[in-house]
């Protein structure tokens, strides 16, 4: 069984540590090429720091969440090949990202008693809406190596990618274009275009690009959620498919992550008005879903990830919306 609590929050705005602050965040992040979004709210900065974040041109916000005095995250981690996580660490890790992105709008008011600063942020919004590309490339030019070009030019990190294509996990980008190539544009409508044309499917998560294969998970770690691990309550599925879980914030648990759900019954979703809420009933898991019982395990990719959190008072969790592998 693993631990969680005594919470740990660290948050930066352009550099500036708000620490021993009240701050609250809701953040959502999706597999989309929507950018990813923050909502943080800042309690009692002093004046000189909230004109410092006032006159800033799009100051990074940096947020990190987890838990103090303990090497894993949560809820189990089972890397491929199953490790324990954590194995062979010595010194605790710092709290995970959830985080990353630049300001978009900053307002500060005064609420008696409290001054409060609320920031609204993106993630690589710049990237997706306004950055160019005019390249060409040889015949023969691997598609990882325009791949990197594309996210050069929109100033974000090749992220998964370049890891990915090692490991041979993304087997597209390893091949060759047996023409000369040119990308010419908007940088975020070249890359849909060129990854769409290799089978993956791609997206910003904290400055970075993200490349999956079609309706593939991150081949790096399946994640295990169950009552003993952060699982909070049942989980439930609504009638376009979507399951719906709920569990203690977990950094790891990130849009495209594996996650392997250990609940024997799920709930109709309230707001489907479907027979199972109406006669008051649970339904196997793996019979709503066609999992064809508990040998064949419950297996999703996480499609959204809604993190709700504070250093100072009881919301602290992950709201989950996956889809069946």
């Amino acid at each position: 069984m693993t631990v969680q609590f005594d919470r740990d929050v660290r948050i930066k705005v352009e550099g500036l540590d708000i620490a021993g602050l009240h701050a609250s965040f809701r953040i959502v992040k999706t597999l989309r090429k929507e950018p990813n979004t923050c909502e943080l709210t800042i309690f009692n900065l002093s004046q000189p720091h909230r004109d410092e974040i006032a006159q800033s041109k799009a100051p990074i916000v940096e947020i990190k969440a987890g838990y103090k005095g303990r090497d894993d995250p949560g809820a189990a981690l089972i890397e491929v090949p199953a490790l324990p996580f954590g194995a062979g660490d010595d010194e605790p890790e710092e709290p995970g990202l959830v985080f990353l992105g630049n300001v978009r709008d900053a307002d500060s008011g005064f609420e008696p008693p409290d001054w409060i600063t609320s920031l609204e942020s993106g993630d690589g919004e710049k990237a997706t809406r306004f950055s160019r590309i005019n390249k060409s490339f040889v015949a023969g030019t691997s598609l990882a190596t325009v791949l990197n070009e594309v996210a050069k030019s929109m100033s974000v990190g090749i992220g998964n990618a370049k890891k990915q294509i090692a490991k041979g996990n993304l087997l597209e980008a390893g091949k060759a274009f047996l023409n000369s190539v040119t990308v010419s544009g908007q940088s975020s409508k070249e890359l849909d275009r060129i990854v769409k044309s290799a089978g993956l499917e791609w997206s910003i998560q904290d400055g970075a690009l993200q490349l999956l294969e079609l309706r593939k998970p991150l081949a790096d770690v399946s994640i295990v959620l169950a009552p003993d691990t952060g699982l909070i309550g049942s989980p439930t599925i609504g009638n376009d498919g979507i399951v719906r879980v709920r569990s203690l914030l977990n950094s790891d648990i990130v849009p495209g992550r594996e996650l392997e759900i250990d609940s024997k019954v799920l709930t109709q979703g309230p707001s489907e008005g479907g027979l199972a809420d109406v006669l008051g009933v649970n339904l196997d898991l793996d019979a709503a879903l066609g999992l064809g019982g508990a040998e064949s395990g419950s297996r999703f990719r996480a499609e959204r990830v809604e993190y709700i959190g504070s250093n100072y008072d009881r919301d602290y969790y992950c709201d989950i919306e996956a889809v069946e592998l």
